[in-house]
């Protein structure tokens, strides 16, 4: 059978990939790649790099004959309300909160699941110690990949440690908690989301995310009350 996967470069398409593949099935992708990878790409898959939004291409691709069309595509762009969710990626320019993923970054969540109008946060993970998929357990003080880098980046896992009496606390943790309190900041104040003071926020991947542009932009809100 001929399956075509639109959104199948990011985490949940290429696990959905990689079980057709493995059944013997022909595989494509068509992926814009704005949040996926095509590094995660088999290369046993035909890949096409587009939009779901150009009509025309996809009409082209799909004359090539495929059985079935499964849509894992993002529908932000056509208005649809969406949650926020990263599970190994995306990385580079990126919102995240790996282990390299500079702090004022992190802070940053709270602002663009606001000024962006995410309706929700699916969080992953808080404590994952264990190798990957199994129950083997690793001490992520030494490993913090679950012993699946480059496939799963450092710190993705977890973002505490494990301690005689409960939890480790981590700055990442605590830093992100902060962003949490940003939004709150943003919600009881009123802020519109076409608020002049998120033009810099674009998307996920294109956003301010300096100490300076914080201070500030709190700065703003906290004088207008």
């Amino acid at each position: 059978m001929k399956v075509l996967l639109f959104g199948g470069a990011g985490y949940i398409g290429t696990h959905v990939a990689l079980a057709f593949l493995e059944r013997g099935d022909e595989v494509g992708i068509y992926d814009n790649l704005s949040t996926g990878l095509e590094s995660n790409v088999s290369p046993k898959a035909k890949f096409y790099l587009g939009d779901i939004l150009d009509r025309e291409h996809v009409r082209e691709v799909l004359s090539e004959g495929w059985d079935v069309a499964v849509h894992l595509a993002a529908f932000k762009a056509a208005g649809c309300p969406s949650w926020v969710y990263f599970c190994c990626g995306p990385r580079d320019k990126y919102l995240q909160r790996f282990l390299d993923t500079p702090l004022t970054k992190i802070r940053m969540s709270g602002w663009l699941f606001y000024a962006l109008d995410a309706k929700g946060f699916l969080h992953w993970a808080y404590n994952y110690w264990m190798v990957f998929c199994t129950g083997t357990p690793i001490d992520p003080f030494k490993d913090s990949s679950t012993g699946m880098w480059p496939g799963m980046p450092y710190g993705d896992a977890f973002v505490v440690y494990p301690g005689p009496d409960g939890p480790i606390d981590s700055v990442r943790w605590e830093v992100f908690a902060e962003s949490l309190q940003d939004y709150a900041l943003l919600q009881s104040a009123g802020i519109k989301k076409d608020d002049p003071m998120f033009a810099e926020i674009k998307d996920y991947n294109d956003f301010p995310s300096t100490d300076e542009w914080l201070r500030n932009t709190r700065q703003k809100i906290l004088s207008r009350y």
